[in-house]
């Protein structure tokens, strides 16, 4: 009995060892190929796509359907449609009247490239000594440089342009998808919350349903009250193009617009757009263009985007740029727009963790509170040290 014993534990140990082994030599092949982890990502995110895209157009769309729902009390087959009925024309109007437009701009914008390189080069010409010019064109060939880039980018925006032609097909089958998430969304919410418990436990499960909701409500509020808030802006800014006579009236507006939807950062952005594209036919105009965007830029800052928000978030200038800098640096201008509502619902977690501790350490807080930085210790004193320097000399003249 005790040897079969002996001969179990040792086919135990050595199982453990081989097993061991199997997974070192595991890792080892899948660090060789991790290539292949890569491809396998792009595969499954390929397949999952347009259902990831399904549920984004379902989030965006859903409130307009609670509107319907709630507000209107119609049933839930009849709000959908109405919701769709509505985005359709929303998008069949900015079709008509938007789109030839902006078409027309950046058709107008690819055939003033050669004009703008033969401005640029005027003013590099203009700017510094012929010969000095010469010579650096000549090493760094400025002309073919930008003829290159041009070139360049807009063969880069042909192919994202048969791109995204090409996913027209995910587009619709998202919409289809996001119909029937939209239909039947307390049935998704609802297994999507059991998956949640089973995978995470009911205790983390409810705390990362709760985050879920915090963001949620942080994401609706903001970027709903952003994309109201950019198009009353985006309106403006064309109005007062129209004025100004500028170039690209349409194109700088949506670029405006748009770009108004990042905080802090986007404003910027936009306005150097709109002088950029006036400042090679009209350096007067690009600098009127300047100042009405930037005044534009600081009426939303300072009166149209509180009024609107009325503390909708509540995180301070130096949380948002960092919140900013973060998303930007890790999804781009996704990142950027999605960074300040999830920082707000972090900031949420954050004072309820405060709040926690400073009620349980009631005196720490008060001598927080109550502490002074008391320096006089460190205080030189000039009078005693002139005059034991004084002492010195007079020591030094009678010996």
């Amino acid at each position: 009995m005790n040897r079969f014993k002996d001969l179990k534990e040792k086919f135990n140990a050595n199982l453990y060892i081989l097993l061991i082994i199997l997974c070192a030599y595991i890792g080892v092949k899948i660090i060789d190929n991790y290539y292949i982890l890569f491809n396998l990502y792009d595969l499954l995110l390929g397949i999952l796509w347009p259902f990831i895209l399904a549920a984004i157009i379902a989030y965006v769309l859903n409130p307009i359907m609670k509107v319907f729902e709630n507000k209107l009390n119609l049933s839930r087959g009849i709000s959908l449609l109405s919701t769709l009925i509505l985005v359709t024309l929303v998008l069949v109007l900015c079709a008509i009247y938007l789109v030839p437009g902006i078409v027309s701009n950046i058709t107008t914008l690819i055939n003033s490239i050669p004009e703008m390189v033969r401005i640029s080069e005027k003013w590099f010409n203009n700017a510094i000594n012929s010969e000095l010019t010469m010579e650096i064109a000549n090493k760094i060939n400025i002309l073919e440089n930008l003829g290159n880039w041009s070139t360049t980018f807009f063969n880069t925006a042909l192919a994202s342009l048969v791109t995204v032609t090409l996913s027209i097909v995910n587009w619709v089958f998202a919409l289809i998808i996001a119909v029937y998430y939209l239909f039947y969304k307390e049935t998704f919410v609802k297994s999507s919350r059991k998956w949640l418990f089973i995978i995470f436990r009911e205790r983390l499960g409810k705390k990362l349903l709760e985050f879920f909701h915090a963001v949620n409500y942080m994401l609706g509020t903001y970027l709903w009250v952003r994309a109201v808030e950019s198009t009353i802006v985006g309106i403006a800014c064309f109005i007062g193009l129209i004025f100004i006579k500028s170039q690209y009236i349409v194109l700088i507006s949506v670029v405006f617009g748009i770009t108004n939807m990042v905080p802090y950062f986007g404003p910027f952005v936009g306005i150097v757009f709109g002088v950029v594209l006036n400042i090679f036919f009209n350096p007067m105009t690009a600098l009127i263009v300047l100042i009405w965007l930037f005044v534009l830029q600081q009426i939303d800052g300072n009166w149209l985007g509180p009024k609107m928000s009325s503390n909708s978030i509540g995180i301070n200038p130096v949380a948002c740029l960092l919140a900013l800098s973060v998303g930007g640096k890790l999804y781009g201008m996704i990142g950027m727009l999605i960074a300040i509502p999830i920082a707000g619902a972090l900031k949420i977690y954050y004072e309820r963790y405060l709040n926690k501790y400073t009620s349980k350490n009631p005196k720490l807080v008060d001598a927080i509170d109550n502490y002074k930085v008391d320096i006089s210790h460190i205080k030189v004193k000039k009078n005693s040290s002139i005059k034991s320097s004084s002492n010195r000399k007079d020591d030094n003249s009678n010996n």
